[in-house]
C-alpha cells in the first residue's frame, strides 16, 4: 500500500515537472526585439544581400514576428521587412551606415521570411531558407 502512495505521489510530482518543460522541437514564439533575433535577423539579411543579384544593399527594417525551435541549436522563423538601402553592392561593410532609398521610384520593401539555424557553442550560423515578396 505504501508503495503504491509512493508511485503516485511520484508520477504525480513528475507530470507536475513535465508540464513545465519545454520539449525539443517544439516551434515557440519569441519577442520579435530579443538580441538573439535581431542578431539572427541581421545575419539572414547579410546572407540575402550575398545570395541576391540585386544591384543595391537591403538592410533591417523590422522584425514583425519571430518563432523558434530547439534542435541541435536553434532554429529562428522569422518575418521581417528588409529596405533597399542607397549603398550599392560591395561598396561598405556597415550596411546599418546606409540610408533607405527615400525616391518612390526607387525605394522597395520586401517583406521575407528567413529561418536561420544556430549553433553557438560550435560558432555556426546558416540561412536555411528565405523567401521575399514586394511589400
Amino acid at each position: 500500500m505504501a508503495a503504491g502512495l509512493f508511485l503516485v505521489v511520484v508520477l504525480s510530482l513528475f507530470s507536475l515537472f513535465a508540464a513545465n518543460v519545454e520539449l525539443a522541437g517544439g516551434l515557440e514564439n519569441i519577442d520579435p526585439n530579443n538580441q538573439d533575433v535581431l542578431k539572427a535577423a541581421t545575419f539572414a539579411v547579410n546572407s540575402f544581400n550575398q545570395q541576391s543579384k540585386k544591384d543595391y544593399e537591403y538592410k533591417l527594417v523590422k522584425v514583425v514576428s519571430a518563432k523558434y525551435q530547439i534542435v541541435a541549436g536553434v532554429i529562428y522563423t522569422l518575418n521581417v521587412e528588409i529596405g533597399k538601402t542607397d549603398c550599392k553592392k560591395g561598396t561598405t561593410n556597415d550596411i546599418q551606415s546606409c540610408s533607405l532609398m527615400q525616391d518612390s521610384h526607387l525605394a522597395q520593401t520586401l517583406f521575407c521570411t528567413f529561418r536561420v539555424l544556430e549553433v553557438p557553442w560550435e560558432h555556426v550560423e546558416n540561412l536555411l531558407s528565405f523567401s521575399c515578396m514586394a511589400h
